[in-house]
């Protein structure tokens, strides 16, 4: 697998576009789950039983094809960066990096209008540290 690298300065430039692709992929995430919990529906029978429902399969599953084809899409715009999406729902990526002769991530969280932190390749977001520290 071959690995894009980045500076601080190089990942922050991307970030607005990034921004862009990461909060459409929510959107359409959030679409796809309201859609899903739409077509099927459990009913309780008289015995007691759970019964699927399913209502405007046929409208929901176009739909929800073209949603779902568009939401790995944009992933694939994200990936094609070369930044890594660690995490949709909260707006997490990371980016390759280099730090005394090791891979690193560079951590950015949606919203964040900079890169303010990194972590540890096996560390994750819980172990974020200033980027202050990286210099």
């Amino acid at each position: 697998m071959v690995r894009d690298y980045f500076s601080i300065a190089s990942a922050e430039d991307i970030l607005p576009s990034l921004g862009s692709l990461v909060r459409r992929a929510q959107e359409l995430k959030r679409t796809i789950e309201g859609h899903q919990s739409a077509v099927v529906r459990h009913r309780i029978t008289t015995d007691g039983e759970s019964e699927e429902i399913t209502i405007g399969a046929e409208f929901y599953d176009a739909e929800l094809h073209t949603l779902t084809e568009e939401f790995y899409e944009v992933v694939e715009r994200i990936e094609a960066t070369g930044a890594v999406l660690r995490d949709i729902d909260d707006g997490v990526v990371d980016f390759y990096t280099k730090f005394e002769g090791r891979d690193v991530f560079l951590c950015w969280h949606a919203g964040e209008r900079r890169i303010k932190h990194w972590h540890e390749l096996d560390e994750g977001y819980a172990g974020r540290k200033r980027v202050v520290d990286l210099k």
